[in-house]
């Protein structure tokens, strides 16, 4: 006996695709605010190695990142089969919740060292949601390509931070 898989129906798409900007929207309204905050608060301030970018570069940044991971989630929840949503939706969520906490223990917080060990995981749930993704959709890998480079970038950038300044910004203003 052959199973049928079920497709996902035009209804629960578009639930689908609700879900998948209200998550994502929420993560970058409050990943905006606190990147703002720390800019106008900390950031801007003190003194940043020659690899460090301008104040602008992460809200710029991770709204770009946070449009190519959602439109790799849509592309995945139209293409596949209904059964599949949780293993790529647990993906999905990871690295939202580490974005929100990286924004917010880097900027917000000022915590160079926690933003640290927040990027190393972050990146490596970045790098095997390539793999899983691409197990469901090749564009939706493709997608995620760019949004890898930018989460080395930012874990090299936070790296070099801590260098520089140690575990906190507070003790350099």
């Amino acid at each position: 006996m052959v199973k049928k898989i079920k497709k996902i129906n035009e209804t629960a798409k578009y639930v689908s695709m609700a879900y998948i900007f209200a998550i994502t929207a929420v993560v970058a309204y409050y990943s905006k605010f606190f990147i703002t905050a720390g800019i106008n608060d900390w950031y801007h301030f003190i003194f940043h190695p020659n690899i460090v970018p301008g104040d602008s570069f992460y809200l710029i940044g991770w709204m770009v990142a946070d449009i190519l991971l959602g439109a790799a989630f849509m592309v995945l929840i139209l293409r596949l089969p209904a059964v599949e949503f949780p293993k790529y939706n647990y993906p999905f969520l990871g690295l939202l919740i580490l974005q929100f906490l990286w924004c917010y223990a880097f900027f917000f917080c000022k915590q160079l060292g926690w933003g640290l060990i927040i990027m190393l995981p972050y990146t490596i749930l970045a790098f095997r949601s390539i793999r899983i993704f691409k197990e469901g959709e090749q564009l939706a890998a493709q997608l995620l390509y760019p949004y890898f480079a930018f989460i080395l970038y930012t874990t090299f950038v936070n790296m070099s931070m801590v260098t520089e300044h140690g575990l906190t910004a507070e003790l350099y203003m």
